[in-house]
């Protein structure tokens, strides 16, 4: 295996040792959980987009290729990919970024644009959304490393890295900063005997660091297949000004046609009618519930008789003072919950199983969790 035959793959694009175009590149990550994205204002098939990308990437001949993943990333996005470099004629192999850049001793911190991932040697890695100013979660990081001993620290993006390297130095700590070319020839000389479990492990819960200027929560997150399932295992959907935990295995879409508001749709893998759609509105810092629900009552007025009823102004839900209201579809019954922080009003509908009364306990939590985050 040569450095050639390296792709790495996300957080934010596609690279590889062979020229790829940098909007198919981006746009491939950005749309890896939905159908269709938009390429030189075309729409184009999800897969179709990445076996396209996967051949260019790979080179001219086919064969074996390493695909560098996120740790994190769950295992219907790297089957995704995986499956995509095979009907390009390759023959691929996963690794996560954690994984061949760990040793018995060392923990690595691994940057990415939504969260941060601590990987001790062994067991159960901790993940810090980034959900907060910079200096609270590079402080949830480096309280995280409290115990001492060498550091990797792994930032392709480019953001954080150089400043929580920084921050450990300066307590004394051993800190490596690895860049995407030593990755790639790690990869290259890595081989398949040295298989670890993370390779066909998912990503599972993370952890929560608040809007506040202090951490609100911090939960520990497994990527590891030999740990115990949690139940239920959670993490951070975060969609233009709002973040949110919803189920880790869940699927998520956008949906931007049919009745209703352009929305996130996140529904359960084993049934699509048990889902939560999430949308947003900007509103004037400050705005009261009162208010807002006197907007949200005019706008209700205007859809035709019996879309919308049982309009609450003033309820309370998750111990949490919200407005809410019921949506009847030909297709689909959803409960809404709109609750206000910051500069947003935050929407999320929770659309169950025909037995099973709505909010459940999954949608119960991504409302108690919405805020805005930017």
């Amino acid at each position: 295996m040569t450095a050639a035959r390296v792709v790495l793959v996300g957080p934010n694009d596609v690279r590889s040792a062979h020229p790829l175009p940098p909007e198919a590149a981006e746009e491939a990550v950005a749309c890896i959980d939905d159908r269709y994205a938009v390429v030189d204002d075309a729409v184009v098939s999800v897969d179709d987009l990445w076996t396209d990308l996967l051949r260019r990437a790979a080179g001219p001949s086919p064969g074996e290729v390493e695909l560098v993943v996120p740790s994190w990333w769950p295992s219907r996005r790297t089957d995704r990919v995986a499956a995509a470099a095979a009907r390009a004629g390759l023959e691929p192999r996963v690794l996560r970024r954690s994984d061949l850049l760990r040793d018995n001793v060392s923990r690595v911190v691994e940057v990415a644009p939504e969260l941060l991932v601590v990987h001790p040697p062994h067991g159960i890695p901790d993940v810090v959304a980034r959900v907060a100013d910079t200096a609270v979660v590079v402080d949830a990081v480096v309280g995280l490393l409290r115990h001492g001993g060498p550091v990797v620290v792994d930032d392709p993006v480019g953001e954080l890295g150089a400043v929580i390297a920084e921050r450990l130095r300066a307590r004394q700590f051993e800190v490596v900063e690895f860049g995407d070319a030593s990755l790639v020839d790690t990869a290259a000389h890595t081989r398949p005997a040295d298989d670890r479990p993370a390779t066909r492990g998912r990503s599972r819960a993370v952890a929560a660091v608040g809007a506040a200027a202090t951490v609100a929560a911090l939960v520990t997150a497994s990527l590891w297949p030999s740990v115990p399932e949690r139940s239920p295992l959670r993490t951070w959907l975060v969609e233009g000004r709002v973040t949110l935990e919803v189920p880790a295995d869940w699927v998520t879409e956008r949906i931007v046609d049919g009745p209703g508001s352009a929305r996130v749709r996140v529904s359960a893998p084993d049934d699509r009618r048990h889902a939560m759609h999430v949308t947003q509105s900007p509103v004037p810092v400050g705005q009261s519930l009162d208010a807002a629900a006197e907007v949200v009552r005019t706008a209700l007025a205007e859809q035709p008789d019996g879309v919308f009823t049982e309009f609450e102004p003033s309820a309370t839900l998750a111990g949490l003072p919200v407005i809410t209201y019921r949506e009847d579809r030909p297709d689909a019954r959803v409960q809404w919950t709109l609750r206000l922080d910051g500069h947003v009003r935050i929407a999320i509908g929770c659309q169950g199983k025909p037995d099973v009364p709505t909010p459940d306990e999954h949608c119960l939590h991504a409302i108690r969790t919405a805020r805005e985050w930017a």
